[in-house]
C-alpha cells in the first residue's frame, strides 16, 4: 500500500540519508579527478541534491509530527 509508505517518516529519512551520503561520496571522490572548469558544474549538482535531501528530511519530520498528534 503506497499510503503507508508515503506516511512513514522512516522512509523519507532513509531516502534523504541515502541521497545525502551517496552524492557526498561522489562529490568528494570526483572533485580532484575533474578539471577546474568542470568543478563548477559538479559543485552545482552537489548543492542541488543536498537541497533535495534536506527537503526530504523535512518531509520526514512533518510526517513524524503528524503521526504524534
Amino acid at each position: 500500500d503506497k499510503g503507508t509508505i508515503i506516511m512513514n517518516p522512516v522512509f523519507w529519512i532513509s531516502v534523504a540519508l541515502l541521497l545525502f551520503s551517496s552524492i557526498g561520496l561522489m562529490f568528494f571522490v570526483f572533485q580532484y579527478a575533474n578539471p577546474a572548469t568542470k568543478f563548477d558544474l559538479l559543485w552545482e549538482i552537489f548543492n542541488i541534491t543536498n537541497m533535495v535531501a534536506h527537503l526530504l528530511f523535512a518531509v520526514g519530520f512533518i510526517c513524524q509530527y503528524r503521526q504524534s498528534n
